[in-house]
């Protein structure tokens, strides 16, 4: 039996099938929902706030500044404050989620891998160097 790896080129890579390897790493993913989905409601929250703020800013600026209203000015420069206070909160959480997701789907896959290779017979690691083999598993997998 041959148990050498099988080296990917560009040619087939389009041999695989995409729905398939959608679904087979969609097993990595399962458990993650609720961390998705808070990470996705992140996303839509910081880009209202991101689109909000040069309206309000454009707004304070015709208004405002034009007509010398300084207490007006204040109210929606304290207004431009919380939004970036709170566009700095959800990019904060979005990162660190979608980090969290990240490291939890990477170690799955890993830990996929090691059992897989934890089964394979003494002969395989005859044929391969085991620098190759980790070497390739740590790269492959990020």
């Amino acid at each position: 039996m041959n148990y050498s790896l099988k080296k990917f080129d560009a040619k087939d890579m389009k041999k695989l099938d995409s729905i398939g390897l959608v679904k087979r790493f969609s097993t990595y993913i399962k458990g993650e929902e609720l961390k998705l989905s808070l990470a996705v409601l992140n996303i839509f929250i910081n880009s209202v706030a991101n689109i909000a703020t040069p309206l309000i800013l454009g707004f304070a600026i015709d208004h405002f500044i034009t007509h010398k209203d300084l207490p007006g000015l204040t109210h929606y420069a304290i207004i431009l404050t919380l939004l970036y206070i709170i566009i700095s909160i959800t990019q904060y959480l979005q990162t660190k989620t979608m980090g969290t997701v990240g490291q939890d789907v990477l170690f799955k896959l890993r830990r996929d891998v090691f059992n897989k290779i934890q089964s394979l017979p003494l002969a395989f690691f005859n044929q391969n160097k085991l620098g190759d083999l980790i070497s390739r598993i740590n790269n492959d997998t990020d």
